[in-house]
């Protein structure tokens, strides 16, 4: 019989995948599950019209020291690749950029009322 500690973490997105990480580091041995077939959560990927979608606005900033030194821990670090974004959102199949106060107001999945209401709160914050 196996005396090394287990933990069990439930969800396989970012969070979860560290916390498996941590404990795993920590010597117990982890066992993470996962709802869906592919691990990530909702910083998972979709294809629409051949380009790869998030399920969910994520990002790394450069500053994001944590998850970047995470990365080269794993011998991930390789893979990312620093680039300028643009945020949209997909309603109703059409893609609505999303990221300048103009943008905002052309946004007509919401009403023009919900559209200055929703740049007041940014405003204020």
């Amino acid at each position: 019989m196996s005396t090394q500690r287990e933990a069990v973490v439930v969800g396989g997105g970012p969070a979860g995948l560290k916390a498996a990480h941590v404990l795993a580091k920590g010597g117990l041995r982890v066992t993470v599950l996962e709802s869906s077939s592919l691990l990530g959560g909702l910083a998972s990927s979709f294809d629409v019209q051949g380009a790869r979608i998030e399920k969910y606005y994520h990002f790394i900033c450069k500053g994001d020291d944590d998850l970047v030194s995470t990365l080269d821990e794993l011998g991930l670090s390789a893979k990312l690749h620093w680039k300028s974004s643009r945020m949209a959102y997909f309603v109703d199949g059409q893609l609505y950029p999303f990221l300048t106060p103009i943008e905002l107001l052309r946004f007509a999945p919401l009403s023009l009322t919900d559209r200055v209401c929703a740049g007041l709160a940014v405003k204020l914050v």
